[in-house]
């Protein structure tokens, strides 16, 4: 097991703080976008029409949120074979969801965008894993 030294610890702690202080506003922007969209979807659109906008506004908010915790890690060529697979793997998952869930209330999004969000994360985490044993991480003049 590799042993980190405590110095490390506390820069990698700080690092973390700095990340998520730049990261606040783009979560409470996708989180107003999720509130609004999913208001004027079951308010608004046609019933017809009302789970096709929810399986965009499912896309939008999963992926944007992919994008803003993966988004320092984007510069790397070696994770977009990862990348491109978790999207693929996002595609499925909304297939499927759109054709067996019944999308007719936007609070069925928020119980499946979470775990489905989860599972994209796994999924990036174990396709990145496998291609680059060492991981991506980026030095610390990046961050």
């Amino acid at each position: 097991m590799r042993h980190v030294k405590t110095e490390d610890k506390a820069w990698a702690a700080s690092q973390i703080r700095k990340i998520s202080q730049r990261n606040r506003p783009r979560w409470i922007v996708l989180g107003l976008l999720f509130a609004g969209g999913a208001i004027y979807i079951d308010f608004f659109l046609e019933a017809g029409k009302r789970a096709a906008g929810q399986e965009i506004l499912w896309s939008i908010c999963t992926l944007g949120s992919l994008l803003i915790a993966i988004r320092k890690f984007l510069n790397y060529p070696r994770l977009l074979l990862p990348i491109v697979l978790t999207l693929i793997a996002h595609g499925l998952i909304i297939v499927l969801a759109g054709r067996l869930l019944p999308l007719d209330n936007s609070l069925t999004l928020l119980f499946f965008w979470l775990p489905e969000l989860l599972l994209l994360f796994l999924v990036l985490a174990v396709f990145a894993r496998l291609l680059d044993p060492n991981g991506a991480r980026p030095d610390p003049e990046e961050l």
